[in-house]
């Protein structure tokens, strides 16, 4: 179970094998410790010492962000002690060729979702996505014979614009989205893209500490001071199909109104309303079971949450040459 707390001022205390989420002496939510997964925190919520100690023992992954779904930090107990892993992990990263195949496993994986989301809407709303399709595909062609990193970030820079400029069909007018832009985000879909990514990115680095990778030492994304390349890199397929679709539904569905959102320090902000209403959806995401591949003869009904573990998992077995290939996770 994922615990997402949003509401300033709370604190989560420890009650025998509960956590309780408490303001002052009301009791917001009790959730058993056997049952969590992951908690997330946002904003100005409180940890006793003894909630903090059994959150470590148990090795339940605790996230700090901002009340905007700012990345903090993190909780971290023991690490994953395989030293092994990190070590060929370090070797891969300075291996041109090996990067080169992960980069294009990773940019291929991206665009084909892409592709598949804008034509799936096409279909289903009944629009004109063909030019952007296009695109997509001419991109997905030239991902599998470029020749280096820089010509593959390229190639994923390029069908993300089209992507997005498909995108402005199917966001309602009134959340303003005329492109991807951030920090701040200028319109009330921006925010959710960007808080929806905050979301996914919480996910992927619980992963990649449970798998044992170092988060840093990315693939498809430099490295570079302070930035979680590997995470970033481990998004990129997961994007279309779990932070956008969160989004695009919500969007579509006329759950959003502008009690959700509100402009403020020359950007627009989720309100606390907004960060709820987007956190449950994302949960009920995360927890949606789907096809995924064991073999080429057969798959396994899994959550999303447990594929981008799977996924993590199998970026590693491939760092440590026991699987030959990474292939990314495609929707239909």
């Amino acid at each position: 179970m994922l615990l997402y707390v949003t509401e300033s001022g709370t604190q989560l205390h420890r009650c025998g094998e509960q956590v309780v989420v408490r303001r002052g002496s009301e009791q917001l939510a009790a959730v058993h410790l056997h049952e969590l997964e992951q908690v997330a925190l946002f904003g100005r919520v409180g940890l006793t010492p003894d909630t903090m100690s059994v959150l470590l023992q148990r090795g339940i992954d605790t996230v700090m962000l901002s009340s905007h779904g700012e990345y903090r930090g993190r909780l971290v107990g023991r690490i994953m002690g395989n030293a092994a892993l990190r070590q060929a992990q370090l070797r891969r990263h300075d291996d041109p060729q090996f990067r080169l195949e992960i980069a294009r496993a990773l940019v291929t994986g991206k665009l084909r979702n892409l592709r598949t989301m804008v034509l799936r809407l096409g279909r289903r709303r009944r629009r004109p996505v063909l030019e952007q399709a296009s695109r997509l595909r001419r991109a997905l062609h030239s991902a599998a014979t470029v020749r280096d990193v820089d010509g593959l970030r390229g190639l994923e820079g390029a069908g993300t614009a089209a992507y997005f400029e498909a995108l402005r069909q199917f966001l309602p007018e009134e959340l303003g989205f005329q492109g991807r832009n951030r920090r701040p985000p200028r319109d009330p879909a921006n925010a959710m893209l960007g808080f929806a990514y905050a979301l996914l990115a919480a996910q992927v680095e619980s992963a990649v500490y449970l798998t044992g990778m170092d988060p840093y030492v990315g693939f498809l994304h430099s490295v570079e001071y302070n930035r979680p390349s590997l995470v970033l890199d481990m998004m990129e397929e997961f994007r279309p199909i779990l932070a956008d679709a969160v989004v695009l539904d919500l969007a579509n569905h006329n759950r959003l109104t502008p009690e959700h959102w509100e402009h403020r320090d020359g950007g627009c902000y989720l309100t606390e309303s907004g960060r709820r209403l987007l956190i449950t959806a994302f949960r009920s995401r995360m927890g949606t079971r789907v096809a995924y591949p064991v073999s080429s003869e057969r798959s396994e009904q899994l959550t999303y949450t447990e594929c981008v573990l799977r996924q993590v998992r199998l970026l590693g077995r491939v760092i440590l040459g026991e699987t030959e290939r990474y292939t990314s996770l495609a929707v239909k």
